[in-house]
C-alpha cells in the first residue's frame, strides 16, 4: 500500500511540474527544451499512473497469479516512463540549442521498450532491471549534457546534475537488488520505496533549477540587449560607462596608466549615401569584428553612437596606445569590403587621450580624446592624434578651431593603403 501511494505522490508531483514547464514555454517560446522537459514529465505522469493501476489490479497476487491485464499495464506503464525519458534527454539537448533526433524516436523507442518486456511478462524482476537501467542511461546523458555547457556552468546546473546523480544511484541499486531474483514482486523490498521518494525529491529539485537556468539565461539576455550594440556585436555606450568603473578607480587608487581612444570611420556619410545603409551597416559590422580580433582582452571596446567607436586601454602609456590603435588602423584598412562592382577599402581617424594618476571622470578624457580626433580629422583623416595635454591635465576646449597650444602628435597612415578607397579622400564630410 505505501509503494501504490508513493506512485501515486510520484504522478501527481511530475503533473504539476510538468505544467508549471509547459506554461514557462508558453511565456518563453523559444526555449524549446522547456516544451520538451514538460512533455517528457508528462509521459513519465502517465507511466506512474499506469504503475498505480496496474499495482491495484495486482492486489496481493504475484508471479504466474498475476492476471495478464495488470501485467500488460506494467508492461506499457514501463514503455511509457521510458520514452519520457528519452525525450528528457532530447530536451536538455534542445536546451543547450544543440542538435536532437527527431521526436517520432520517443513513441517508436516507448513500443519496443513495450515489447522487451513480453518475454519476461511474468518475472516482475525484468520489469524492475529493464526500467531501472533505462533510467540510469539517460540520466547518464543528461549528466553529460550539463557537463558541456561550459558557457552556463553554474551552482544550478551542479545542482541538476546532483540530482541525476542521486537518481542514478536509487535506479542502479534497485536494478542490482533484483538480479538474483527475478520472480520478486515490485513494492516488496525498502530500496523500492526509497527509489521512489527519491525519485519525487530529485525530480523536484532538477525541474526547479531548469526553471532558474531560464530565468537567467533570460535575465542574460536582456542584460545583453541591454548593454550589447544589436548590429556590432560591441559593448555600447551605456555598457562602457559601467564597464569603466572600476579602470578609472584602480587609476585613483594604484595610479595605473590608462589612455582612451576614439576611432570615427572616415566619410561614413558619404558610404551610406553611395552604397545605402546596408553596406554602412556591413562595415560598422566589419570594423567591430575586427577590432575584437585585433585588440587585447582587457582592452575596453564599445560602439560610442553612429560611426564612432571607443576603447580604454589599461596599463597604456600614449605610445603603447598609439601603437595599438595604429595596428588596427592598418589592418582595417586592408580589409575588402564587398559592393555593387568590386571592393571597398575604408579608413578611420583617432584621437587618443591618457592619464597616468588621476582624472576627474570619464567624460574628461572623452573630450580630450574627441578633441584630438577633431584634430586628424581636420589634418586629413586616416590618421591617430594624441591629446598630449591629456598627459598631465585633461584638455576640454572646443573644437571650433585648432589653437597652438593644444600639441598633438600626428600619425599618417595613407602611405599603408596601396589601393585607396572608393570614397573621394578629400571629401569634408563625418
Amino acid at each position: 500500500m505505501i509503494f501504490q501511494t508513493l506512485f501515486f505522490v510520484l504522478f501527481t508531483t511530475l503533473l504539476i511540474q510538468a505544467a508549471a514547464l509547459l506554461q514557462s514555454w508558453r511565456q518563453n517560446p523559444d526555449e524549446v527544451g522547456l516544451r520538451d522537459w514538460g512533455m517528457s514529465e508528462a509521459l513519465m505522469a502517465a507511466g506512474s499512473l499506469l504503475v498505480v493501476l496496474g499495482l491495484y489490479l495486482t492486489g496481493d497476487s504475484s508471479g504466474t497469479d498475476t492476471p495478464f491485464l495488470a501485467l500488460l499495464i506494467r508492461n506499457v506503464a514501463a514503455g511509457v516512463a521510458s520514452s519520457g525519458w528519452l525525450l528528457a534527454w532530447l530536451g536538455i539537448r534542445r536546451f543547450y540549442h544543440r542538435q536532437a533526433f527527431s521526436y517520432w524516436l520517443v513513441p517508436a523507442y516507448g513500443v519496443v521498450f513495450t515489447l522487451m518486456m513480453v518475454p519476461g511478462t511474468h518475472l516482475p524482476g525484468w520489469r524492475i532491471a529493464a526500467t531501472s537501467l533505462s533510467i540510469c542511461v539517460f540520466s547518464a546523458f543528461i549528466i553529460w549534457e550539463l557537463n558541456r555547457a561550459k558557457t552556463e556552468r553554474n551552482l544550478v546546473t551542479h545542482i541538476a546534475g546532483s540530482a541525476m546523480v542521486m537518481v542514478i544511484v536509487s535506479w542502479l541499486l534497485r536494478a542490482l537488488s533484483v538480479i538474483k531474483d527475478l520472480h520478486r514482486a515490485s513494492g516488496t523490498a525498502i530500496i523500492d520505496q526509497m527509489c521512489i521518494y527519491t525519485s519525487i525529491v530529485m525530480s523536484l529539485v532538477f525541474t526547479y533549477s531548469l526553471i532558474l537556468l531560464t530565468n537567467q539565461r533570460i535575465h542574460q539576455r536582456l542584460r545583453d540587449q541591454a548593454y550589447i550594440d544589436p548590429l556590432t556585436g560591441a559593448l555600447n555606450r551605456r555598457a562602457f560607462f559601467e564597464a569603466s568603473k572600476p579602470m578609472l578607480a584602480a587609476l585613483q587608487r594604484h595610479g595605473i596608466s590608462l589612455a582612451v581612444g576614439i576611432m570615427d570611420i572616415d566619410h561614413f556619410k558619404r558610404i551610406n549615401d553611395s552604397y545605402g545603409h546596408a553596406v554602412g551597416d556591413q562595415v560598422l559590422t566589419q570594423f567591430a569584428n575586427l577590432a575584437r580580433e585585433v585588440l587585447r582582452d582587457s582592452d575596453l571596446f564599445a560602439r560610442y553612437g553612429g560611426e564612432e567607436f571607443v576603447i580604454l586601454l589599461q596599463h597604456s602609456n600614449p605610445d603603447q596606445a598609439t601603437q595599438a590603435i595604429d595596428h588596427l588602423r592598418e589592418a582595417w584598412a586592408r580589409q575588402d569590403i564587398a559592393v555593387a562592382g568590386g571592393m571597398l577599402r575604408v579608413t578611420f581617424s583617432a584621437g587618443i587621450s591618457h592619464a597616468c594618476h588621476s582624472v576627474r571622470t570619464l567624460d574628461d578624457l572623452l573630450k580630450a580624446a574627441d578633441y584630438a580626433l577633431y584634430q586628424a580629422k581636420n589634418a586629413g583623416r586616416n590618421r591617430t592624434v594624441v591629446n598630449e595635454d591629456s598627459v598631465y591635465g585633461v584638455s576640454t576646449e572646443g573644437a571650433g578651431t585648432l589653437p597652438s597650444e593644444i600639441k598633438g602628435r600626428h600619425r599618417n597612415g595613407t602611405d599603408l593603403l596601396p589601393r585607396q578607397t572608393t570614397v573621394a579622400a578629400g571629401s569634408s564630410e563625418a
